[in-house]
């Protein structure tokens, strides 16, 4: 119940803004494949954020091409830790 009524939150939130021209215009539509794991994954994280998942894939590449996306120090640092027993 928390879940659905955090999610009608959101979208009324969005819509006030959308209405009010505070968030940018999209008008550009892009197809994608993802593996149905990371598809599942973005789904399971939408969800916990209240979102719809493909609003969460275009914030995650907009915080991305204006250099907002934090990469957690954790993951880079397994990254190294397989990378260096792939060698």
């Amino acid at each position: 119940m928390g879940t659905l009524v955090a999610r009608l939150i959101v979208l009324f939130i969005y819509t006030v803004f959308r209405r009010l021209d505070v968030l940018p215009f999209k008008d550009q539509r892009i197809n994608i494949r993802l593996t149905t794991a990371d598809l599942q994954s973005l789904q399971a994280k939408a969800i916990e954020e209240g979102l719809p998942y493909q609003s969460l894939i275009s914030s995650i590449l907009h915080k991305y091409v204006t250099g907002e996306l934090i990469e957690r120090k954790t993951h880079s640092r397994e990254r190294q830790r397989v990378a260096k027993q792939t060698l």
